[in-house]
């Protein structure tokens, strides 16, 4: 059995290290940023700025990305080994990719993935609007009659 490729085995060390720095040092921040803050109001459910929907949804797209990158990253380190250092891959197709290649492939990905999301939203819109006919139409349907 070969030994562990330096950079296989330290990378991943690595990626954690960044996520748990970022976590920490964010968490810092937000200490001195909001620690003189003033209350302006209580939580009201159901009110939503505009601005904070287009949040959600560019947060929702760069996990989706950052969870397809690092994927890749992970088993692009293997190169060309179905196990590292016990099975490899000698065909004359095993290769990986680049990054810059497979981050538009998983744009792309992450492109139909929301725009599908967003179909199904968009269908049950509809079947709402066709039920909200209905009752105007017709109203109220009371039964108020004595055999």
């Amino acid at each position: 059995m070969q030994k562990a490729n330096l950079v296989l085995r330290y990378l991943s060390v690595t990626q954690v290290a960044i996520v748990m720095s970022c976590l920490i040092m964010n968490a810092i921040i937000d200490v001195f940023m909001f620690r003189k803050a003033k209350l302006v109001g209580g939580i009201e459910w159901g009110k939503m700025p505009v601005r904070s929907q287009y949040a959600l949804i560019l947060l929702c797209v760069v996990i989706v990305i950052l969870m397809g990158l690092m994927g890749f990253i992970r088993s692009g380190l293997r190169m060309d080994w179905h196990v590292y250092g016990i099975l490899q891959d000698t065909s004359q197709w095993a290769y990986t990719p680049s990054l810059a290649y497979m981050g538009r492939i998983v744009g792309l990905i992450v492109t139909l993935f929301l725009g599908m999301v967003a179909f199904v939203f968009w269908l049950a819109g509809l079947g709402d609007k066709k039920e909200k006919a209905k009752e105007h139409e017709y109203g109220e349907v009371s039964a108020d009659y004595e055999d």
